[in-house]
């Protein structure tokens, strides 16, 4: 691209496989109507923004993009696909509808890896959440704020810089199930601030920084409303 890109609304933008796409440094495609794309590859820094439209990537690879994937409204679905450092969050959901992240790397992205805003509808099922806040130790690899997602399961969310995963209630209840994921050697494990989740069978192991008294739990529940449901996890090695 040498500028900004807008698939508008009732248009549908299909890029077929081994397509390649530079966005610059700094350039958009934003999407208001469809955009799908099956074995595609995105690079050169810019970002996807989707605002309330549908997008679907398959087996994509998304490199070194510099504001990563971020939807909007609507509905994004994400299917084996890779996204490997992004300089700010590698996928944003807000305020969506039917939408998913499966089977796919998310790694070293400077902030967030994964950011679920606002909303009920995502699906975030056996994923690679791996080594991301590379810029901001703060942020959890998986954030969720005010929102309960219906599904985050079956992941392996490993040496990230800051928490594994992170839930916030902010402006709604945050009550996310999160079933029978890996999380491990982390700054933290899973941190609740407010939020009454559900958290059952996962192996929550070796979350900590060597000499660092402030990392180390293997779940953090704070505040008088992160009073959920913890049962059949398998804790261990944690610093707390």
């Amino acid at each position: 691209l040498d500028g900004d890109a807008i698939v508008i609304v009732g248009d549908t933008l299909i890029i077929e496989p081994g397509s390649v796409i530079g966005l610059g440094a700094s350039f958009e495609i934003r999407i208001e109507g469809t955009l799908l794309a099956d074995s595609a590859t995105f690079n050169q820094g810019g970002s996807i923004f989707s605002s309330a439209g549908f997008v679907r990537f398959s087996n994509c690879q998304f490199r070194s993009l510099q504001g990563g994937i971020t939807f909007w409204g609507g509905s994004g679905k994400v299917d084996h696909c890779t996204i490997d450092r992004t300089s700010e969050t590698g996928i944003t959901f807000r305020e969506t509808d039917s939408s998913s992240v499966r089977n796919s790397r998310i790694s070293h992205s400077g902030d967030y890896g994964i950011k679920i805003s606002q909303t009920d509808e995502v699906d975030v099922t056996d994923n690679l959440i791996s080594g991301n806040s590379t810029h901001d130790f703060n942020h959890p690899a998986l954030f969720i704020d005010s929102g309960s997602p219906q599904v985050i399961r079956g992941n392996i969310i490993e040496d990230n810089h800051g928490q594994g995963i992170g839930v916030w209630t902010l402006t709604e209840t945050a009550a996310p199930r999160i079933e029978q994921n890996i999380v491990r050697r982390n700054f933290t494990g899973i941190t609740l601030v407010n939020a009454p989740a559900h958290i059952e069978n996962n192996i929550i192991v070796a979350n900590y920084q060597q000499g660092n008294a402030n990392s180390g739990a293997g779940i953090y529940a704070g505040y008088p409303s992160s009073q959920g449901v913890v049962m059949r996890n398998y804790i261990a090695g944690n610093y707390y």
